[in-house]
């Protein structure tokens, strides 16, 4: 079907609106992926940022900042250096 252009013209204004047949990311896709994330770790603790953002097809940046949501809303914490340590799943759902 494609997009749907749609023009509102009076005298003072005029108005274009466009639908989309689909959207690009569903709206629950950051629970969604803040959900994988913990699963991700439960699995594997020792999980590095960067195969994290691989498995769940996003960059290192989003993974980075979805773990300070987990940290700060106590869901998720680092034991240990960033190196030697692990992390830790606090509370298992979003």
């Amino acid at each position: 079907m494609g997009n749907k252009i749609k023009f509102d013209i009076d005298s003072d204004w005029f108005n274009v609106s466009i639908k989309r047949d689909t959207v690009n990311a569903p709206v629950n896709a950051p629970v969604n992926r803040l959900n994988k994330l913990l699963d991700l770790v439960k699995s594997d603790n020792k999980i590095t940022i960067s195969k994290i953002a691989k498995k769940l097809d996003v960059n290192e940046k989003t993974i980075k900042r979805d773990i300070s949501k987990l940290k700060e809303s106590g869901k998720l914490k680092r034991i240990g250096s960033d190196k030697g340590g692990h992390w830790e799943v606090v509370w298992e759902g979003i």
